[in-house]
């Protein structure tokens, strides 16, 4: 039996009425006594009538109302969309307004039109390529001890084809490992990183960028370095989950601790833990 609006109404009548025990609700309903008391606790204060059960998930919808006429000035003002008027009125007058409730306000005003290509739920995509070899993904990790992890993953099919733990993340580790992965699974067609220094070099004040060990070591066989986006790791969300199932199974390590320990427990570890790491970091199978 599976409670539903009707018998939390009655639990609540029978409460008021006093006529019977949690026990004996709770036997009657055939749930827990306890939970006949949390349900009193909810809707105690409740008119039977007026309990909804299951409550409604997530936040509640935001109504439009309240800001129809502040978007709306806002749209007059810049003849700009929902996106820009909610920077605006954010800037102006500290009022946040979702992008979408000024949407719909636009769309009863008839200054906007619906977007169905942006509603419901997108379609599940896989990035991946078709065969071995088109693509590897390189990161570099920092490990419960201070010390870096560095390897190289293939997109298609998710094989760890090199890896290295060093004491710093710089561009000739992640070059030696490359080189090594290399001289045993062959060289690939492009190697995506994301901006970090020992992969990229970052534009300088005067606006030139420069070129890295690793960019010119991969420019000399005439493979193509591809580079994720800024501040998104999906792109190379692999080796991401990948990494935090690392530091999840290592010794010493846990989900509850910081990524990156203080220097203090870093020298205190250096001793007796990087030498176990060693011998327990194991290509997966």
């Amino acid at each position: 039996m599976k409670l539903n609006e009707g018998r939390v109404r009655w639990v609540v009548r029978q409460k008021r009425e006093g006529e019977m025990t949690d026990a004996r609700m709770a036997e009657a309903m055939k749930v827990s006594a306890s939970w006949v008391k949390r349900l009193w606790g909810r809707y105690g204060g409740c008119e039977p009538k007026d309990i909804a059960y299951p409550a409604r998930m997530g936040r509640p919808a935001a109504s439009p109302d309240a800001g129809s006429t502040l978007p709306c000035s806002g749209r007059h003002r810049n003849e700009c969309g929902a996106r820009g008027l909610e920077e605006d009125n954010k800037e102006d007058t500290g009022l946040h307004i979702p992008r979408n409730t000024i949407h719909k306000v636009l769309m009863g005003e008839d200054m906007a039109e619906a977007q169905p290509k942006k509603s419901g739920q997108r379609e599940r995509v896989r990035f991946e390529r078709t065969h071995s070899n088109y693509a590897w993904h390189t990161d570099c990790k920092m490990l419960y001890g201070g010390r870096w992890f560095i390897e190289c993953m293939d997109d298609a099919s998710c094989l760890i084809t090199g890896f290295g733990v060093f004491e710093e993340a710089a561009g000739k580790h992640a070059l030696d490992v490359l080189g090594k992965a290399m001289e045993e699974h062959g060289r690939p067609a492009s190697v995506m990183t994301d901006h970090g220094s020992q992969s990229c070099a970052n534009e300088s004040e005067s606006g030139r960028r420069g070129e890295t060990e690793f960019e010119k070591e991969l420019a000399r066989p005439g493979m193509r370095h591809a580079l994720a986006r800024i501040n998104h790791p999906q792109t190379i969300g692999k080796l991401e989950r990948f990494h935090g199932e690392l530091q999840r199974r290592l010794p010493g390590s846990s989900a509850r601790r910081a990524t990156r320990p203080s220097a203090a427990r870093v020298r205190a570890a250096r001793g007796t833990y990087t030498t176990r790491l060693d011998r327990r970091i194991r290509r997966p199978g």
